[in-house]
């Protein structure tokens, strides 16, 4: 039976291409406060995905406790998301533009696997704006969360659990945010919002739950 660790098969490479970028980052690492603070916000969001910070989501056992790690210690994180008005907006640019299908037939699995996180990137940054965004952000998110969620299932050598489940948290983040009540909470879904990795390791059970909570993403009314 293959587990969610086995269907992973960027994970590897995915890894790899992180830790260098990582290593060669921390030496160029921006620490002007100054110089960040004067960008324009669409250079803000190239900054923040294309740092080498990212590598911590996928080193912690926990993706959150790496996320979190990477927010407390990184300015330009914090800039982006807690100063800047137009942050949403500017992400959601970013995220329209980009589709999960465009994979090219001749690519290594390392772009593959870099390609496919590009995606979680901004489905991360997006958790630290829903409390602040209006229902008309989020309607348009909506979306292009859906959309982009049946497309990567389109394309599953590409996209495992691990690559959908970004996607299945930004939209329970919304539901908590517009009508927690339709939310049943259950030791799966309570053990999926502190990890954003499903409880079973079972490929298709995990699934299951992915796909039960978009399900019921999608009947939310904003």
């Amino acid at each position: 039976m293959k587990t969610l660790l086995k269907i992973k098969n960027n994970s590897f490479f995915l890894l790899l291409g992180f830790l260098t970028m990582f290593l060669v980052g921390c030496q160029s690492k921006m620490s002007d406060g100054e110089i960040i603070r004067n960008m324009s916000t669409e250079k803000l969001v190239q900054a923040c995905l294309n740092s080498p910070e990212w590598a911590l989501i996928i080193i912690y056992n926990r993706p959150m406790d790496g996320y979190a790690n990477m927010l407390t210690n990184n300015i330009e994180f914090q800039e982006l998301l807690f100063s800047r008005d137009d942050a949403f907006s500017e992400l959601l640019k970013e995220y329209e533009k980009n589709d999960p299908l465009d994979i090219g037939s001749d690519w290594t699995d390392l772009q593959k696997g870099l390609y496919a996180f590009q995606f979680n990137k901004i489905e991360y940054l997006f958790t630290s704006l829903i409390q602040k965004s209006d229902i008309d952000d989020l309607r348009q998110l909506k979306e292009q969360i859906i959309a982009k969620y049946r497309k990567k299932k389109i394309m599953t050598t590409v996209y495992s659990v691990y690559d959908l489940s970004p996607s299945v948290f930004l939209c329970l983040r919304i539901i908590k945010k517009v009508n927690s009540d339709i939310l049943e909470r259950n030791d799966d879904i309570n053990h999926f919002m502190m990890s954003i990795v499903p409880r079973s390791n079972n490929m298709i059970d995990a699934m299951l739950f992915l796909d039960s909570i978009v399900e019921l993403f999608e009947n939310l009314e904003l």
